[in-house]
């Protein structure tokens, strides 16, 4: 199984990947300043 496992995990490319994350982080970002947590 685990065989299966690695091709899996590693098929998006990795500057797909990081765009991604920034993506989410804006989010999460988004929600803190909305909720009035303030960060440096």
């Amino acid at each position: 199984m685990r065989l299966f496992t690695n091709p899996e995990r590693y098929t998006t490319p990795l500057p797909q990947f990081t765009d991604g994350v920034a993506t989410l982080a804006e989010r999460v970002d988004e929600h803190l300043k909305k909720m009035g947590a303030v960060w440096k």
